[in-house]
C-alpha cells in the first residue's frame, strides 16, 4: 500500500484516467466561433420575435461566417491542438 505523499508510476488504464488536459477549448478559434454563433442566434431569435426576415437572414449569415471562421482559424493553428500533417 502506498503511503501518503509517495509517488507511484501510473500504468495501464490508470495512466489514461490520470491524464489531465488543461486547455478546455480556450483558443482563439473557439472564442471567435462561439462569439459569432451567439450574435447570430441572438439576431435570429430577435427576428422571430419581431417578425423581421432581413434580420433573420443576417443572423443566419453571421452563424455561417462564424462556423467558417472557426474552422479556418483552427486550420491556421489557432485551435486547441495545432494541425498535424495528414497520415493516409
Amino acid at each position: 500500500m502506498a503511503t501518503k505523499g509517495s509517488a507511484r508510476p501510473a500504468t495501464g488504464a490508470s495512466a489514461a484516467a490520470e491524464e489531465h488536459d488543461e486547455s478546455h477549448g480556450h483558443s482563439l478559434a473557439s472564442w471567435i466561433l462561439v462569439g459569432l454563433l451567439l450574435v447570430g442566434t441572438f439576431l435570429v431569435s430577435l427576428a422571430i420575435v419581431i417578425t423581421n426576415v432581413p434580420i433573420a437572414v443576417i443572423g443566419g449569415a453571421i452563424c455561417v461566417v462564424g462556423l467558417i471562421a472557426g474552422r479556418l482559424l483552427q486550420m491556421a493553428g489557432f485551435g486547441v491542438h495545432p494541425p498535424t500533417g495528414r497520415n493516409p
